[in-house]
């Protein structure tokens, strides 16, 4: 739909402030701010398109009690039967193989029956008797982030089943849990080598750009220096580099408090300083009141 579709049926209780409205429209519906956009997207990708099961709004319970009220007289409908219900397609694709399932649930059925009928020979259905809930736990090994990946909320888990306790129970002879799937490499197998070869290259442009940088900041160095005299005349004098002061100002402000602290160091209690740059002279003169950082210089 386009703005102006969804601007001509704007509820009652928007009337007053349609403004708000469309933009609501625009950044909701029409995914115009990037940020809900993406927020959309990812939970769109998470929830997947295939669905989970055929129950509609229904759980499980609510379900079960349907497909149990809808069975012939004298029928009798256990969980596993149920949930495979649940769990099958209502419309499958007919150019793949029957019956099809949402998800992984194939697979954990087959987990669950193979289960069952390894540690009960004499079972022909596993699905047409009451849950085995120890078959379960070492068929699902366990609960996985907190749930069976078969018979999920069909069955209520009990704490003398957990899929630990069960592997201590086992024997030799004991029908063994399938082996968990392969999972495959959390990253590249090449990464390692990639990394290397990327870091390399870092830290020797890093190691460029110090040397760089180094020769640069002593090719800007100032320096700043100072003659001292009384009316007989030389007294001493002193020099300092000034690593990294680019501007002019700044330098000329640098060198006068270089000369403030001398004078200090040296004892000097009467002292008249001396500059060639008016633009340092006007901030000493205000320097109590000036917010300027030349100013800050000669006042500490």
């Amino acid at each position: 739909m386009t703005i102006e579709e969804y601007m001509s049926v704007c509820p009652e209780w928007a009337e007053q402030h349609r403004e708000a409205w469309e933009e609501l429209i625009r950044a909701r519906w029409l995914r115009q701010d990037e940020e809900f956009a993406a927020v959309s997207r990812r939970n769109m990708e998470n929830r997947g398109t295939g669905g989970t099961h055929c129950a509609g709004n229904r759980d499980y319970t609510r379900f079960k009690g349907k497909k149990v009220a809808e069975a012939p007289p004298g029928v009798v409908l256990h969980d596993a039967q149920i949930y495979d219900m649940m769990r099958t397609k209502q419309k499958p694709n007919p150019a793949l193989p029957q019956p099809q399932y949402y998800g992984n649930a194939k697979a954990a059925k087959e987990d669950y029956c193979d289960m069952v009928k390894s540690r009960h020979p004499e079972v022909y259905d596993p699905l047409s008797i009451p849950v085995d809930e120890e078959s379960l736990v070492l068929s699902g090994h366990g609960r996985p982030h907190g749930r069976f990946p078969w018979l999920n909320k069909a069955v209520k888990p009990t704490h003398s089943t957990s899929y630990t306790r069960l592997k201590h129970t086992l024997t030799a002879d004991s029908p063994q849990p399938r082996p968990r799937p392969a999972r495959p490499p959390a990253y590249d197998p090449d990464f390692e080598a990639a990394f290397e070869a990327c870091n390399e290259a870092y830290q020797q442009a890093a190691a460029q750009w110090n040397r760089q940088n180094t020769a640069y900041m002593s090719y800007i160095s100032g320096v700043a220096g100072g003659v001292v005299r009384n009316p007989a005349g030389f007294v001493g004098a002193r020099s300092k580099p000034l690593s990294g002061i680019t501007d002019p100002l700044i330098a000329e402000a640098m060198a006068l408090r270089e000369g403030v602290v001398f004078a200090r160091l040296r004892g000097f209690t009467r002292v008249l300083m001396e500059v060639d740059c008016l633009e340092i002279v006007n901030p000493w003169d205000s320097r109590w009141f000036s917010r300027s950082c030349c100013a800050y210089n000669p006042r500490n």
